[in-house]
């Protein structure tokens, strides 16, 4: 059950290095192309790095269960171009919100957000990470229902390339991905574990499909020129599922000297179920 005494819970300071060999370790996870730039959602390596200093996550102050909770929602915002491979961060994160909402399903649901911050050595704010976890007052059997993603609108000149399918996915997949991110929840790959949870089988770590969704973007407008991403969790992906990456463009503007677009994304399954759906903001030349 969710603490709620962890509110405003702080952990220490902890050393992120975007250091080449990580990155080419989790742009091979989330298969995005091999570039000198990390893929957007390369700072959920947090969790690998924070290990190396006690006190460094309050998430385990929540004390969120691994049965009954989930990651709901992730955002990471960029203030300026994302760091570069060899850039050091001092990030230290902090439980900025926890809340309930009665479920639309019967029980409470129960909401923790916690509020990463990536400094450089000179204190300067680099990017944010906003991680929302959800606890379910109760377990209950996790069924499917087949939903088409919504349509799209917007078309301002870009052409987004061919969708990306992978898959199907595999165990390999997701264990890959844990090691590469250094969430190792046991839900994603043991399988009395993931059983007692209500799961037919251990399910791919939700930023697994969210990394490769936000790749996808990344690969087509530059990972160097991301500069915010935002994605929610529809439904579970299991290994043999079989994912297809799309996206339109929903608006371009000028915004801190910059030509931007938003991009509305969709991560579905084979059988058209919305796995993920995502938001991202793209820089794409200088304003005219």
């Amino acid at each position: 059950m969710v603490d709620k005494s962890a509110l405003g819970a702080a952990g220490e300071p902890f050393e992120i290095v975007v250091e080449n060999g990580k990155v080419f370790e989790f742009a091979r996870a989330v298969r995005a192309a091999i570039t000198s730039a990390p893929p957007p959602t390369f700072l959920t390596t947090q969790f690998f790095w924070e290990e190396r200093v006690p006190g460094a996550n309050p998430w385990a102050r929540v004390a969120m269960s691994q049965e009954r909770g989930m990651h709901a929602e992730q955002e990471y915002i960029f203030h300026g171009p994302p760091p570069a491979v060899g850039t050091r961060l001092i990030a230290q994160s902090r439980i900025a919100e926890i809340y309930e909402k009665q479920g639309v399903r019967g029980g409470t649901l129960t909401f923790a957000v916690m509020v990463t911050e990536f400094r450089d050595p000179g204190g300067r704010l680099v990017a944010e990470a906003r991680m929302t976890g959800v606890e379910k007052e109760r377990q209950s059997r996790v069924t499917r229902e087949a939903r088409r993603d919504p349509r799209l609108s917007g078309d301002w000149g870009l052409v987004p390339p061919p969708p990306r399918v992978i898959g199907p996915i595999t165990r390999t997949d997701i264990v890959r991905y844990q090691g590469a991110s250094g969430d190792l929840n046991p839900v994603h790959h043991d399988e009395p574990f993931a059983r007692a949870a209500g799961y037919p089988a251990p399910l791919a770590v939700g930023m697994f499909q969210a990394g490769a969704l936000f790749a996808w973007a990344s690969d087509w407008l530059g990972a160097d020129n991301v500069r915010r991403v935002r994605c929610r969790w529809r439904e579970p992906v299991f290994p043999g599922d079989t994912l297809t990456l799309t996206g339109t463009v929903a608006r371009e503007y000028q915004e801190a000297g910059e030509t931007r677009v938003d991009l509305e994304l969709t991560c579905t399954r084979q059988d058209g179920g919305v796995a993920v759906q995502g938001w991202a903001t793209f820089a794409i030349g200088e304003p005219q």
